[in-house]
């Protein structure tokens, strides 16, 4: 099954978003937040990367002391298009994902079970209450440059809320070369979107939980 990609829909510049401003430090060659991550998503054929990528991030700020719990990417998906009067639709605002996370919380996947398909449902209030109990509290933004030496800034940044413990979820162009990424890490290769070389196929977001200087950022995707 080739997963839905084209299901990002690009967020506007909000003024109600707090800039991120890094603490001052020197950032180390590995850091990694994959230990607190829950377990890997699968969005099959519906196109709720947004809502996947965002749990990913939510899920590493559940109680450390125990194995990481699973949240509703449902409950996100359907909570975030009603929010946009987009019902039916495939995709979300990435911000708008992040905005139902601390407006509404995020109830547990049992308690609001993943349905792999577009419709919308309006959650039953005991699922509201229930998702009341796990709320983001905040959320930071990280302007995004496309030149040279933004792109260098912007990597230093995402490495710097990582050391802080903050996953970074992220949208983005997406290739075709992507669907042939297999095996180990350290032996795949993607480039960027090109006209030539990898041509645009959509738009996806994951949530970015490691770097390491030898392959630099690694993210949880929603393709299982």
């Amino acid at each position: 099954m080739i997963p839905m990609i084209s299901n990002l829909v690009p967020s506007q510049p909000d003024d109600r978003d707090y800039p991120y401003i890094p603490t001052p430090k020197i950032l180390e060659s590995f850091i990694s937040l994959r230990q607190w991550a829950g377990d890997r998503k699968n969005q099959l054929a519906a196109g709720s990367c947004t809502a996947n990528a965002t749990v990913n991030g939510c899920e590493v700020f559940t109680d450390r002391a125990t194995a990481p719990v699973r949240l509703s990417r449902q409950f996100v998906y359907d909570q975030t298009r009603i929010l946009e009067n987009r019902r039916g639709q495939t995709g979300a605002y990435l911000r708008d994902a992040l905005k139902v996370t601390q407006k509404y919380g995020v109830p547990l996947e049992i308690e609001y079970p993943y349905r792999n398909t577009e419709e919308t449902l309006t959650p039953p209030e005991e699922v509201m209450t229930l998702a009341a109990q796990r709320k983001l509290t905040r959320y930071e933004r990280i302007p995004m440059g496309v030149i040279y030496g933004e792109r260098r800034r912007n990597a230093a940044l995402i490495r710097s809320a990582l050391s802080e413990g903050c996953p970074v979820v992220v949208g983005m162009r997406v290739g075709q070369l992507i669907f042939g990424l297999i095996g180990p890490l350290a032996q795949q290769h993607y480039c960027p979107v090109s006209d030539t070389l990898n041509s645009h196929a959509g738009l996806h977001s994951v949530c970015i939980m490691e770097w390491n200087d030898a392959h630099g950022f690694v993210a949880e995707n929603s393709w299982g």
